[in-house]
């Protein structure tokens, strides 16, 4: 079957499942990917699918994304109705448990140690998020991004017990355990979702794809060379095509659900 023919049946039975749960990646599913992370913006496309899902009875909508909340309010604003959670999970509204000084003190210190690094691989940078310090190399040259990647590996390990995580150029490492797989299992046993769709385009994000269930769907954005296989996936090959399919399935849940009560 097709990958057209797989989506085109993926939304059929998306939209007409009783209790929907959509959570999708932000940079390279929902926004274009770029090298310099203030750069990014949603594409409009999905910005309307997301909002007119949340306005559909007995859906849930979540974007999870590895960017704090501040930086995501740069990029993305606030859609009507759609759950914001950040920094892998560690920035869930209602459930945040800031960094304390001691640990503030540890991001402190593995700044400080990554910031030679910067010479080294020219065009690379240290961000400091609300939990975590990152290593963005993606505008370095090809061999100094990997030795600056590997190093910062080296550094961080001489920390206190940190979390990793691998995307496009970036190494993170967090205060906080939180996985954006252990966010999907959550959000679909709360809100009792008998179909889920998850959509992303980085390691991240199949961690969310592994955590779902066989009938759910997993849709890749495989703009950037990330592979994933197995029940539930199907592959589109930009964010703007899967703009499109959410308008897609925006349309048809909306049709679904008319006349329903949001319990």
């Amino acid at each position: 079957m097709t990958a057209g023919a797989l989506l085109e049946l993926a939304v059929e039975r998306l939209a007409s499942t009783p209790r929907l749960l959509v959570a999708s990646d932000f940079d390279g599913t929902l926004a274009p990917l770029v090298a310099v992370p203030s750069d990014a913006r949603i594409l409009e496309s999905s910005a309307r699918a997301l909002a007119r899902l949340a306005a559909c009875p007995r859906t849930v909508v979540a974007v999870v994304t590895g960017r704090d909340l501040a930086m995501l309010d740069q990029v993305c604003p606030p859609l009507p109705g759609v759950m914001r959670i950040g920094s892998y999970g560690a920035q869930w509204p209602g459930r945040e448990t800031p960094v304390i000084p001691d640990e503030q003190a540890v991001l402190d210190r593995l700044a400080t140690e990554l910031a030679p690094l910067v010479a080294e691989a020219p065009g690379s940078f240290v961000e400091r998020k609300a939990v975590s310090v990152a290593l963005n190399v993606r505008l370095a040259e090809a061999a100094a991004a990997a030795s600056a990647l590997q190093r910062a590996d080296a550094i961080a390990a001489r920390q206190a017990k940190l979390t990793r995580h691998v995307g496009k150029g970036v190494v993170e490492f967090s205060m906080r355990t939180g996985r954006k797989g252990d966010v999907v299992e959550s959000l679909r046993i709360e809100c009792g979702a008998t179909l889920a769709v998850a959509t992303g385009d980085d390691e991240p994000d199949l961690e969310m794809f592994d955590r779902l269930s066989v009938p759910d769907i997993r849709v890749l954005v495989a703009s950037s060379g990330v592979e994933a296989s197995g029940p539930g996936v199907i592959t589109v090959h930009s964010p703007m095509e899967l703009g499109e399919w959410l308008l897609q399935l925006a349309d048809r849940r909306e049709a679904a659900t008319a006349g329903s009560d949001q319990a």
